[in-house]
């Protein structure tokens, strides 16, 4: 099995601080899709609301990446745009990544 599809196991039995902790490198890391993907499962573990140490704003900033990144994840924007109070300011930041 890839590291991905480990990670997506931790996510799935809810171990989020073992998926943040394997995900921080990748996300850094010099492959862009691999860096791509990565944020946006950090993404998602920061919008989990079963997940104790969500932070919101982490949520928002790695989804948000994800969708400005050439390998945007199509449920990076459905989750961003869930975080977004403010619809308008969600429109915006997509309407960015389609200009």
């Amino acid at each position: 099995t890839t590291l991905f599809t480990q990670i997506q196991e931790l996510i799935k039995e809810k171990k989020y601080a073992e998926a943040n902790a394997a995900l921080g490198p990748l996300s850094m890391g010099e492959n862009a899709k691999d860096a791509a993907y990565a944020g946006y499962l950090l993404g998602y573990i920061n919008s989990c609301r079963d997940n104790p140490n969500a932070k919101e704003y982490l949520a928002r900033r790695y989804l948000r990446e994800n969708i400005q990144s050439d390998y945007s994840h199509p449920y990076a924007y459905v989750a961003y745009s869930r975080l977004i109070e403010d619809k308008n300011v969600g429109i915006n930041h997509l309407k960015k990544v389609f200009e």
